[in-house]
């Protein structure tokens, strides 16, 4: 029954991460790699926290740099969680 039920969350966590939205942004100083789905996972759902910061749809007039250095590196220092120095997030 052990043996079921690990069998089982090994499938269920690989079958899930195969579905994860995952969001790309190159620029010059690099590549991010954002998971969406483990966000939202993280916080149950409530969109709230991110958005509206974050536009549901692009828009040209609205820079993403910016939003996301507010946004995301605001909440990582704020919960000392994710990372905040540039190479945390900008691969080369």
């Amino acid at each position: 029954m052990k043996l079921f039920l690990l069998a089982t969350m090994i499938f269920s966590t690989t079958f899930a991460m195969a579905d994860d939205e995952i969001f790309s942004f190159t620029n010059k100083m690099g590549t991010v790699t954002f998971n969406h789905t483990a966000h939202q996972t993280r916080e149950a759902q409530n969109c709230a926290i991110c958005h509206p910061a974050f536009a549901q749809e692009y828009d040209d007039a609205v820079s993403i740099k910016d939003v996301a250095h507010a946004t995301c590196k605001a909440c990582h220092t704020e919960r000392a969680a994710g990372p905040t120095k540039c190479t945390g997030c900008h691969v080369k």
